[in-house]
């Protein structure tokens, strides 16, 4: 079930993204940290503007938001540390389970 289309099925409005592929039926998209946002991953999933995102859900909370945040470091888009540790993911989740 991993899909790696080369081309989005959504739209996605954000010139600062990169696409990262396609995961069960989602586009997966990086965020990198600019000036008014901290590093994120998103996954957009319907034609109607429909979306995830997060960096403490990439840690197994979302399995969509996780691939991207792996396939995102893989590519060195994204490291450890950019914007959330995860020990603050963490401790999120241990707060909110």
């Amino acid at each position: 079930m991993s899909e790696k289309l080369r081309e989005p099925l959504y739209e996605h409005d954000c010139d600062q993204c990169v696409f990262l592929g396609v995961f069960m039926s989602a586009d997966l998209w990086v965020h990198a940290e600019d000036e008014t946002r901290k590093s994120t991953v998103i996954a957009r999933y319907g034609k109607h503007g429909d979306y995830n995102s997060g960096l403490c859900f990439s840690y197994g909370t979302d399995p969509r938001l996780t691939e991207a945040r792996i396939r995102a470091e893989a590519r060195d888009l994204l490291k450890l540390g950019e914007g959330v540790t995860k020990a603050m993911v963490e401790a999120y989740n241990a707060k909110s389970c």
